[in-house]
């Protein structure tokens, strides 16, 4: 009897690294940090381990997994060339690690809408291939398929509406701030339609970093910590030197950031009149959706459910689909 084609999907974002790690889809966030590893790693009995792993990059030893942002002066990788770093490698080894298989036969993922035409190629390259994650631990890609990031979402959001066949001729936009991009895509039901979509380098890092500048200037020394910034905003408690800092009045000042990447937006689509709906995915949805409701006011907007994990869920789906056609 053959055995069952193996499907997985991971989306190694700028801020946050997501892989479905089983049949069920079951959806394991990382933060997207791979610091060098630790050589004197202290294991006692008193103190708890990090919940990391290590995995081996060109022959240099990284820690990925939940606890990597223990690692004080790790920090994300927020260029357009990250697939080549080895932090990418790093974190795509600790995903692969996560999924618990020596064999995959697809591997699913994403790219911004503005590299996917220069960079799935190469990509797909790398993703493909034996993967020794450290000394014992080897896991095969055998086939690999690279798609547009935010059309990952939208097959989430179709997948949870249930009959699709309802909303086949209805115009989306789907709407994506990520961490290091803003993307969209128009599709008039699952085909895009040309022209329209497009991404911006004005994700959810420069909306932090707007507030980082004025946390800096409010407490008159300089304060560096992405990661630490956007947990007290979803939080709502943020402490700097063992003292409450309110970041209400600084979400505000950094609304000139949302109010650029929605202003893109709107160049491209215009006033969105025949836009049906508009699909919001992606982990920075808290800080855009205020923005995107003032600028289309009267159409309807729809954040998806765990929106983290749309574009991954969404690659999985995509995935098993690919491996039914192959078995047929």
């Amino acid at each position: 009897m053959p055995s069952p084609f193996s499907v997985r999907s991971v989306d190694v974002g700028h801020r946050n690294t997501k892989i479905i790690i089983d049949d069920q889809k079951t959806c394991r966030i990382i933060p997207s940090l791979a610091p060098r590893a630790d050589a004197h790693r202290a294991r006692t009995t008193f103190m708890r381990d990090r919940r990391t792993s290590v995995v081996l990059v060109d022959g240099k030893a990284y820690e990925v997994g939940e606890d990597a942002g223990l690692f004080l002066a790790s920090a994300p990788v927020l260029h357009r060339d990250y697939i080549e770093t080895p932090e990418y490698r790093a974190l795509l080894y600790g995903a692969l690690d996560a999924m618990q298989l020596s064999k995959i036969d697809l591997l699913v993922t994403g790219l911004p809408v503005h590299l996917y035409e220069s960079r799935w190629r190469r990509l797909k390259e790398l993703l493909v291939g034996r993967h020794q994650i450290r000394p014992g631990v080897t896991v095969e890609v055998r086939d690999a398929a690279v798609v547009i990031q935010p059309l990952g979402g939208f097959v989430a959001h179709s997948y949870q509406q249930g009959d699709w066949r309802d909303h086949a001729n209805e115009t989306f936009l789907i709407f994506d701030p990520g961490f290091f991009t803003v993307d969209w895509m128009v599709t008039r039901g699952l085909k895009e339609l040309p022209g329209l979509s497009d991404s911006v380098e004005c994700g959810v890092s420069e909306y932090l970093r707007c507030i980082e500048q004025h946390v800096s200037a409010h407490i008159g020394d300089a304060y560096t910590s992405l990661t630490r910034i956007d947990q007290g905003l979803r939080e709502g408690r943020f402490r700097v030197k063992g003292r409450t800092v309110d970041l209400e009045p600084f979400h505000r000042e950094a609304q000139v950031v949302v109010d650029r990447a929605v202003g893109a937006l709107r160049n491209r689509v215009g006033a969105a009149h025949d836009i049906d709906q508009i699909v919001v995915v992606g982990g920075g949805a808290p800080y855009f959706v205020p923005g995107l409701r003032r600028a289309f006011p009267d159409n309807p907007i729809h954040p998806v459910a765990e929106p983290v994990c749309a574009n991954v869920r969404g690659f999985q789906l995509i995935g098993e689909l690919f491996g039914k056609r192959a078995a047929a």
